[in-house]
C-alpha cells in the first residue's frame, strides 16, 4: 500500500463537546464508545482503547466523512470494497465493509478483503496520529500477520489501536531524530458482535524526501 504524505482538506475541525457529527449518525458523548446506527449498517460497538490524550486536552476527533472521502480518493480500493468510516480518533479508527463487494465463492468474505480492511484501519490510525504530532511522513506496511478465527458471513468491522504507549513514544522520538521509524498496530475484526479475526502489523514511517 502506498503511503500518502499530503493531507487533503481540514481533517481536524472543531467539535462541540468533543463529538463527531456525521450525516446519518446520532451525535454522542465522548468516553466509552457507543453503538453507531445507520440505515445501511447494523449496530456495532468499537472496543475501548486504554491510551488517552487527556493530558493534552480532549482526544482529537475528526469528521468520519472527511476521512472516508480522503481514503476513497487516494486509496481507490477502499471505495471499490465499500469501506466506510465509523469512528476516527487518535485513540482508535473503526472501519466497516459489506459482504457483497468482498464475497468469495463460498458466500463469505474473501480473506484478502478482510486483511485489506484491517490494514487500512491500522494505516488510517497512524495517519491521524502523525497529523496530531504535526509530522508529515509517508506510511507503509512492512509486515503483517493475519489470524482468521471463523468465516465472515456479513458486514464486518476492523478496529485498530496502538496497544503500547511506550512503544509509540519511542517511535515518535526515533522518527523526529532519524526521519524513519517502525511501530506495531493491532487491528481486530468483528462480525455480528463476534470477533472473527485479528491483524498484527508493523508499519514504517519515513520522510518522503529520503525515500
Amino acid at each position: 500500500m502506498r503511503g500518502i504524505s499530503e493531507a487533503e482538506g481540514a481533517l481536524y475541525p472543531e467539535t462541540r463537546g468533543g463529538c463527531i457529527r456525521r450525516r446519518g449518525t446520532v451525535p454522542r458523548r465522548c468516553g466509552r464508545p457507543r453503538s453507531v446506527a445507520r440505515a445501511s449498517v447494523r449496530r456495532v460497538r468499537a472496543p475501548t482503547d486504554t491510551m488517552s490524550y487527556r493530558t493534552l486536552g480532549e482526544p482529537i476527533m475528526v469528521k468520519a466523512g472527511d476521512l472516508q472521502k480522503y481514503l476513497h480518493e487516494h486509496i481507490p480500493i477502499s471505495k471499490a470494497m465499500g469501506v466506510e468510516v465509523l469512528e476516527a480518533t487518535v485513540n482508535s479508527v473503526t472501519l466497516c465493509a459489506p459482504l457483497y463487494p468482498n464475497i468469495n465463492h463460498r458466500e463469505t468474505v474473501f480473506g484478502g478483503s478482510s486483511s485489506a480492511v484491517a490494514i487500512l484501519s491500522a494505516w488510517s490510525l497512524l495517519y491521524l496520529r502523525l497529523r496530531f504530532e504535526n509530522i508529515n511522513s509517508r506510511i507503509v506496511i512492512q509486515r503483517s500477520t493475519m489470524t482468521y478465527e471463523c468465516p465472515i458471513t456479513d458486514m464486518f468491522t476492523a478496529s485498530s489501536v496502538v496497544r503500547d504507549p511506550a512503544a509509540w513514544s519511542r517511535f515518535i522520538t526515533m522518527l523526529r531524530r532519524k526521519n524513519r521509524a517502525r511501530v506495531g498496530v493491532h487491528s481486530i475484526l468483528h462480525c455480528n458482535g463476534r470477533k472473527v479475526g485479528a491483524l498484527e502489523g508493523d508499519f514504517v514511517a519515513f520522510d518522503s524526501s529520503t525515500a
